[in-house]
């Protein structure tokens, strides 16, 4: 196993603030990253499955309530009115409980399944601790990418994007052929080639 001094000596310094990020619908709100990933997740699942116009401000308080509600910590979340003005609450409460009759969202976190899959990763590419914290917080960086588009509904397969895009940033050798299957599906593909999209055409 080669790992370089020179991956040792980025991890001492990474600075994931620097990881280019799309921006993220809910990250001007000042709360969890939790509930904001939950509420973008609620976001774009509800576009997707909903086939209604609903303005954009409806949708984007509509989700973030709903993941105010779900959160297991909801005793100690801000109100919806304390993250963001309230215009037409009767509206926001209407797609709210179409988002629960109809989407029914089972929301799973990108980061909730990166431990997991970077498991999976070393089991075929060992690495040591330090570089396996190390690709585990840029990973996180770059999952927040993932929640300004609709591929944060795919947690698992954007966590193995990026995990292998972390190693790549990293200077860490990884051959995707002696990993599990999962790491090299068209889905994983495709993610990974989201993250090299000029930030002006990604959708």
């Amino acid at each position: 196993m080669h790992v370089s001094r020179h991956t040792f000596a980025m991890c001492e310094h990474v600075d994931t603030s620097c990881v280019e990020r799309q921006s993220h619908p809910f990250r001007q709100l000042k709360c969890s990253r939790s509930i904001r990933n939950r509420a973008a997740v609620i976001y774009h699942l509800t576009r997707s499955k909903l086939h209604i116009e609903v303005p954009e401000d409806v949708l984007f308080s509509a989700s973030l309530s709903y993941a105010l509600n779900i959160s297991r910590m909801s005793a100690k979340c801000p109100t919806l009115g304390q993250l963001r003005p309230v215009s037409n609450e009767t509206d926001i409460v209407a797609v709210e409980m179409l988002i629960f009759e109809f989407v029914r969202p089972h929301v799973v976190l990108i980061e909730g399944c990166l431990r997991l899959e970077l498991k999976r990763l070393v089991v075929h590419r060992p690495l040591p601790l330090k570089i396996r914290e190390c690709v585990g917080r840029v990973a996180i960086a770059l999952s927040d990418t993932l929640y300004a588009c609709h591929y944060c509904l795919f947690p698992e397969a954007a966590a193995r994007a990026c995990l292998l895009n972390a190693c790549e940033r990293l200077s860490v050798d990884v051959d995707p052929t002696t990993l599990p299957d999962e790491f090299r599906t068209p889905q994983v593909t495709e993610i990974r080639a989201f993250f090299s999209t000029p930030k002006a055409e990604r959708t």
